[in-house]
């Protein structure tokens, strides 16, 4: 690993313009549209619920005009069926106990979850490829796309569970570090230096790993594949040092029990709301409060396993890396003098559409990474690298191919999105470089040298990427444009 390139302070200088960046393009008219925009009609309003309650209500009907206007005396005495564990309302509830329940106040946990993700995206690529160029781009990517940028600025809960599973990636990073500086330590014989340690690191990236689970339940998948890729780096590792660890395998059986057990205690924690009242749906279907929670659980899987209404904007999982049917979030149409529209019509449309080139060469780019590592065709790639950006592609994408026949939506591959830059990210940086012997006086050095015209070609894509950003930013902030120049940026009919 290079050491020098994660203690290099610049490295914290492109975190912090990154944030920056990703801040100008998140925050901005937050508070646009002024409406519920898709499922925060749902999210926002059990956030405020569990503000006042504890756990979410039922809301009269066109609560959500009256909310627009400023009147909150909007719940009913009955309990809501929710479908989600209740940890990202809170995340959302936090904005709203702050700024009020306005479109600004239910959307800033989401902006700002969203600047931290792209600065996370960067810290896990400089730590896994130990390339200040390839943590560069994958950042810049992270904090430009499309996608990204609408859930940044939309109360969803998808956003929050993607932050949670990069903190619990840069977790295991962080605690794959530790532990190789363990085996050392055993390795040349300080082993009480290698005791006095404890393994904080994968204790709290379980715990994010938790906080994911009691975001969304598709957090499950991550906990698969993370816990393997854990499992394949701490092996990775005992090969270096193949004496020092002699019952490793007791230790991993024992970090499953303290997985098993932690998780399952911190996630009935975040329903603390629903355990402590008398009025929670199903709180009361069972003497035991337990049976009860169970029974709920039950009902809302039934829920999530046979939901196959059809939905205008519903997008099978296989066009998702592809962007083939966006999400509509919003859209408005305008006539001159409405809304600030100074032409014959106008439009205003809040797309979860990602840039279409970075979705492109990135799906080409994990095609092209999966080809090289089988073919161990890896001269510079790092392949122990590149298996966590695709284990998180894995666990976020395949388990929807196989749920074909539920309603699902393209926005749902933020959780995957992260990981698809970095190995874009990897590609690109390493297509630059090339593989050169020269001969001394005494012996001959291998050395890579930048290859100037790939690199020109590297920086080219990198300013149309940039640019389209800008040319879509309009569609994805909700802003009030010329319906013809609207059109301009439907390239496909699936987009509309």
């Amino acid at each position: 690993m290079n050491w020098r390139a994660l203690t290099d302070p610049r490295g914290w200088y492109t975190s912090a313009g990154l944030a920056v960046l990703a801040a100008a393009l998140r925050l901005p008219n937050l508070g646009r549209p002024n409406t519920f925009v898709f499922d925060e009609t749902y999210y926002a309003k059990d956030a405020f619920s569990l503000l006042n309650f504890g756990y979410e209500r039922a809301f009269v009907d066109g609560a959500n005009d009256q909310i627009i206007n400023g009147n909150l005396d909007v719940f009913t005495e009955a309990p809501a069926f929710v479908v989600h564990p209740p940890l990202g309302k809170w995340m959302i509830a936090a904005g709203e106990a702050t700024f009020g329940m306005t479109p600004f106040g239910w959307r800033i946990s989401a902006a700002l979850v969203g600047i931290a993700m792209v600065v996370l995206v960067h810290r896990i690529a400089l730590r896994l490829f130990a390339n200040p160029w390839t943590a560069a781009l994958a950042g810049l990517f992270m904090a430009i796309d499309g996608v990204a940028i609408v859930l940044s600025r939309t109360a969803l809960l998808d956003q929050f569970l993607t932050f949670w599973l990069l903190v619990a990636l840069y977790c295991l990073i962080r605690d794959r570090e530790y532990y190789r500086r363990t085996l050392q330590l055993l390795a040349y014989e300080q082993p009480v230096a290698a005791l006095r340690s404890v393994r904080t690191w994968r204790l709290a990236a379980i715990a994010c790993m938790t906080a994911a689970f009691a975001t969304k339940w598709s957090a499950l998948w991550f906990a698969f594949g993370f816990g393997l890729l854990a499992l394949l780096w701490d092996q990775l590792e005992r090969r270096a040092h193949p004496d020092v660890d002699p019952q490793a395998w007791l230790k991993d059986l024992g970090w499953l029990g303290i997985s098993i057990v932690l998780g399952f205690v911190g996630y009935a924690t975040s329903w603390l709301g629903w355990f402590i009242s008398t009025t929670a749906y199903d709180r009361t279907w069972s003497d035991n409060a337990i049976s009860s929670w169970i029974h709920y659980h039950q009902t809302a899987l039934n829920f999530h396993t046979g939901l196959t209404t059809e939905h205008p904007y519903q997008a099978d999982a296989y066009g998702w890396p592809l962007m083939l049917r966006p999400t509509s979030f919003w859209y408005e149409s305008y006539a001159n003098g409405q809304a600030g529209c100074d032409v014959d019509k106008c439009a205003a449309e809040v797309l979860a559409l990602g840039n279409p080139l970075l979705w492109w060469l990135s799906s080409a780019a994990v095609v092209i990474a999966l080809a090289l590592l089988l073919l161990r065709r890896t001269q510079h790639l790092n392949a122990q690298a590149l298996a966590a950006p695709l284990a998180g592609i894995a666990a976020g994408w395949l388990p929807w191919i196989y749920f074909h026949e539920r309603t699902t939506f393209a926005f749902y591959a933020i959780v995957f999105a992260p990981f698809m830059f970095m190995v874009l990210a990897q590609l690109l940086t390493t297509a630059t470089m090339r593989t050169v012997v020269r001969d001394g006086e005494e012996f001959s050095v291998t050395i890579e040298e930048v290859q100037p015209q790939r690199l020109y070609a590297v920086i080219a894509v990198v300013v149309v990427m940039i640019g389209l950003s800008v040319f879509f930013y309009p569609i994805w902030a909700g802003s009030v444009i010329p319906f013809d120049a609207w059109q301009l940026r439907m390239w496909f009919t699936a987009w509309i």
